[in-house]
């Protein structure tokens, strides 16, 4: 099946969609993988600004890459160590491409070169959107539970927490992806006086720590934690205290339909979130005010079926202009010491 035909059989908007299986209408076939080709438009359509040929050479490059030895590194992105926004440079390996086939769960690699590329857009686009959000990379929640503050407290040197929009966390927890959030995190701390304490309790004035998770797990000891870490943090680096505790809630944005699903999750919510910063900040306050209805429609969650196809073009697209990248500098094999295959944004 040639992609005209499968583009002239994918579903419009809003309609209904088959469960992945091969040989289903909506996917095409990739050396014995069926990949899902949907086009429903908005951040995740792959068809817009991109030809036929393109998608196809794209294919044609992930199904080479992924049957490499499994940890043989294929880029790095950013390949310039700049513009990437959340730190240094995440390494994509043969054996992280093998895990966009349908079915798998994506890699640590694969969910922070997401959030890197909903980085880098915002940066091109937005300057100043992509200086009010700090994002921590993934391994930066499980260091702060297991070993504690002050195994991460060095992670935020030079950066100011409490003068951005939005920190967003990654995290991965039983194999299973989410998204954590503190939203307006400086209204935890009273700029002018460290020891006085605001009587505004309401949630609409607070700051707030918000999970997203597709699947609808609650995080009651997550919320508890980065609550500490705001004090922490607030101490460590204001030399003050946090008076006004945060606002906690888990927004219901449960659709994943499979258990392999929740990294695009992740990169989608993160997407969204640096898509529109002033909107996602005033519907997330507004949500708080109704826990329990369904945001579906406000996240856009149906644009995830057409992100493993949209992870694969940008693959492609990284790892060939990593390649331009290396033969114009020379062999720079001595960068990689080939033991990391995840990307380490944050270090002690």
């Amino acid at each position: 099946m040639d992609i005209d035909s499968i583009d002239a059989a994918l579903p419009t908007k809003g309609s209904s969609l088959n469960v992945i299986d091969d040989g289903r209408k909506d996917t095409k076939n990739v050396m014995g993988v069926a990949i899902p080709f949907v086009d429903l438009g908005g951040n995740s359509g792959m068809k817009e600004g991109r030809t036929d040929e393109e998608r196809q050479a794209g294919l044609e490059w992930w199904g080479a890459n992924k049957g490499k030895a499994p940890k043989e590194v294929v880029f790095m992105y950013p390949w310039d160590r700049g513009g990437g926004g959340a730190g240094g440079a995440v390494y994509v390996t043969a054996g992280d491409l093998e895990r966009l086939e349908p079915g798998k769960l994506l890699s640590d690699s694969l969910v922070m070169f997401g959030i890197k590329l909903a980085l880098t857009a915002v940066n091109k686009r937005n300057k100043r959107v992509f200086e009010s959000v700090h994002v921590f990379s993934n391994f930066f929640y499980n260091k702060l539970k297991t070993e504690g503050y002050g195994k991460v407290k060095k992670w935020t040197k030079g950066v100011d927490i409490f003068t951005k929009d939005v920190l967003l966390i990654p995290v991965n927890e039983g194999k299973h992806w989410f998204l954590a959030l503190i939203v307006d995190p400086g209204r935890s701390v009273e700029i002018d006086d460290c020891e006085r304490t605001s009587k505004d309790s309401s949630m609409q004035t607070r700051t707030l720590i918000i999970t997203l998770d597709s699947v609808g797990y609650c995080h009651n000891a997550l919320w508890d934690r980065l609550g500490e870490y705001l004090l922490d943090e607030a101490r460590e680096k204001r030399g003050c205290e946090v008076v006004k505790p945060a606002g906690k809630c888990d927004l219901k944005v449960a659709w994943q339909m499979n258990g392999w699903d929740c990294g695009l999750y992740v990169i989608h919510f993160t997407e969204m979130i640096l898509s529109n910063m002033k909107y996602y900040k005033d519907m997330m306050r507004k949500a708080t005010e109704d826990t329990d209805a369904p945001q579906w429609e406000m996240w856009k969650v149906q644009e995830v079926l057409g992100l493993r196809e949209k992870l694969i073009q940008e693959a492609s697209r990284a790892g060939r202009g990593y390649e331009a990248w290396r033969s114009e500098r020379g062999d720079i094999a001595g960068d990689w010491n080939g033991e990391q295959d995840v990307e380490v944004i944050e270090t002690e």
